[in-house]
C-alpha cells in the first residue's frame, strides 16, 4: 500500500483546451475540484497551476481556482496576422513549467496534465523517462488520438471520473 502524503503530485491545466472541449459536448465549464480530487488521489498536491488569458469570464474564476489550490498562470495570446487568428501562449509556458518541475522537484512523482491536445506528447514521453508517472485527464471526444495512444492512464469525463486503461 502506498503512503500518499509523501508522493508528490503536480497538476497542469490546459484551461481553454478543456473549457473548448467541455462545450463541445454541452457542459459549459470543468469541476475544479474533481482535477484536485484526482490529483490527491495520486498523492499530495504541491504545485497546481491553471493556463489562462485574464479575460471577464477567467478573472470571474480567479478566486475559485485559488480555492482550490491551484495558481492561476496569465498565458497571453498574440495575433498571428489574420484579423480574426491568435495564438495563446499557454501551451509553451505549460511544457516550460512542467519540465522546470521535473528537474527541480524531484519529490514529485506524478504529473496530472488536464488537456486533449497531442503537443504535450514530447513532454509525457520526457516525463516517462525519468521514471515518473503521467496521468492526463482530457474530455472525451476533443482529446487527440496520438495523446490517447500514448497515454497509460487517461481519463474523461468530468462528472463521473471515469478512467481508461491502456496495457504497456
Amino acid at each position: 500500500m502506498r503512503d500518499n502524503q509523501t508522493r508528490g503530485v503536480a497538476l497542469f491545466i490546459d484551461h481553454y483546451n478543456i473549457l473548448d472541449g467541455c462545450k463541445k459536448i454541452g457542459i459549459n465549464n470543468y469541476n475544479y475540484a474533481v482535477l484536485v480530487e484526482a490529483a490527491n488521489k495520486e498523492g499530495q498536491m504541491v504545485v497546481g497551476r491553471v493556463y489562462l488569458l485574464t479575460d471577464r469570464s477567467s478573472v470571474e474564476n480567479l478566486y475559485k481556482f485559488f480555492e482550490f489550490g491551484i495558481e492561476p498562470v496569465y498565458a497571453p495570446e498574440y495575433r498571428t496576422g489574420d484579423v480574426d487568428k491568435s495564438k495563446s501562449l499557454a501551451d509553451p509556458m505549460l511544457v516550460c513549467d512542467i519540465m522546470q518541475t521535473l528537474y527541480e522537484r524531484p519529490f514529485i512523482k506524478t504529473f496530472v496534465i488536464v488537456s486533449g491536445d497531442k503537443d504535450f506528447i514530447p513532454v509525457i514521453r520526457r516525463i516517462a523517462e525519468q521514471g515518473k508517472r503521467v496521468i492526463v485527464i482530457g474530455v472525451e471526444g476533443s482529446t487527440a488520438d496520438p495523446l490517447i495512444k500514448e497515454c497509460s492512464r487517461l481519463h474523461f469525463d468530468f462528472l463521473d471520473y471515469t478512467d481508461m486503461h491502456r496495457d504497456p
